[in-house]
């Protein structure tokens, strides 16, 4: 409970912030409602301490949805040269009843379980804007917050604190091995020893999607089964 609730604290803080894609101009990209249609526009992502809005120009108006109005949205990002998608999807906490609607980067897409990314960047001269790592002053870093989606249950839990993106050696903060172990638990021998024949560790990013994709594909006859 303490575990969540710093994490929301976090997500929610009062400080200026702003996603990867609010740093620059529109993008071409791609969104989908709950109706499952899908619209090829130029977007807009905003995250703002009262909420996530996504800003729609269909080349005759502009309209604003929330991460309760769309399933997902996507755009190609030059600076990483990849396409990035984001969905939208429930968030609970223990100190809130109801869940809340959260858009989230898609990091890796299972099909019993996906790994989600939350990324954000103080503003200058903001609580935690200035830091100092190895006597040398950062600007322009992340953090970066990863969560499980369990598809089957419709759940989404957070896995690690937000940590901040300085290279890929960076550990992860408060990595929850214990929610993977659930994941796995009635296989959990054999999952140990994959991790362990690999060397895999629970504070790289890297690693956990390749102990996810490794669930998924030890699973895929449940999946196959059930259809």
């Amino acid at each position: 409970m303490i575990r969540r609730i710093i994490l929301i604290g976090i997500l929610c803080a009062t400080m200026p912030i702003m996603s990867h894609a609010q740093k620059g101009d529109w993008v071409k990209g791609s969104v989908t409602f709950y109706d499952n249609k899908t619209f090829n526009a130029l977007l807009k992502f905003e995250r703002k301490p009262k909420g996530e809005t996504l800003h729609v120009y269909d080349g005759k108006e502009t309209m604003t949805f929330s991460s309760k109005d769309i399933i997902s949205f996507s755009y190609f990002d030059k600076t990483v040269n990849n396409t990035r998608t984001f969905v939208s999807v429930p968030i609970r906490s223990d100190y809130k009843r109801e869940a809340f609607n959260m858009f989230l980067e898609m990091c890796y897409q299972g099909s019993k379980v996906s790994v989600l990314s939350r990324t954000t960047t103080p503003l200058p001269g903001s609580p935690g804007g200035n830091h100092k790592r190895s006597n040398k002053k950062i600007k322009n870093y992340t953090y970066e917050a990863l969560f499980l989606w369990d598809h089957e249950n419709d759940i989404v839990e957070n896995y690690s604190l937000p940590t901040m993106k300085v290279d890929k050696l960076d550990k992860l903060q408060m990595p929850n091995k214990h929610l993977v172990y659930s994941l796995a638990w009635d296989s959990r021998k054999d999952f140990k020893k994959f991790i362990k024949e690999n060397r895999l560790s629970f504070y790289s990013k890297d690693d956990l999607i390749s102990m996810i994709d490794h669930y998924n594909l030890s699973n895929q006859h449940l999946t196959t089964k059930a259809e």
